[in-house]
């Protein structure tokens, strides 16, 4: 299960949002691709898949620009995920023609790969931009996957062991 950079850079984006935008000041694409280093055409292709899924709204004017469409308490990286990459498979281990519950091998196999999936969506969909954005905030500098990883490992372990 390997996300794509498209995802990654969604994540920056939602997270520079949280950051630096409000209502009253929404952030411009060219300036959340400087920031976060993204390529500016990319991230507008980025930004159009989080509108249509309804996690950010695009405001327009000379001083428009790009705000959260809801708190980023409400906003987890599961909601993000799926809007840029689509559904979390397990690296297209998954296949349709199997009938669930035949007692094969491949059946076996892929209910192994089902409950992968289920506890990453567990852990992705617990792990909200607020969370992220104030570990961030706390680690001045800290790379995303160096906060993402952090908060993965200091989750309680009744979240991780509900799957059990």
């Amino acid at each position: 299960m390997i996300f794509s950079a498209k995802c990654e850079y969604g994540i920056k984006a939602m997270l520079d949002l949280s950051i630096n935008g409000t209502a009253d000041q929404p952030v411009q694409v060219r300036v959340i691709a400087d920031r976060a280093d993204i390529p500016e055409g990319f991230l507008e292709q980025i930004m159009a898949d989080l509108r249509k899924a309804g996690l950010v709204e695009s405001i327009r004017g000379a001083h428009g620009g790009y705000v959260l469409s809801k708190a980023a308490e409400e906003i987890n990286l599961a909601d993000v995920i799926e809007a840029i990459d689509g559904p979390v498979t397990p690296g297209g281990c998954l296949r349709e023609s199997v009938e669930p519950g035949s007692g094969t091998s491949i059946a076996v196999i892929q209910d192994v790969w089902l409950d992968v999936r289920d506890c990453v969506m567990d852990v992705l969909s617990t792990m909200d931009l607020a969370h992220l954005r104030e570990k961030l905030l706390r680690k001045k500098g800290a790379s995303l996957a160096a906060v993402t990883a952090e908060v993965l490992s200091a989750r309680p372990p009744e979240v991780l062991s509900a799957r059990t």
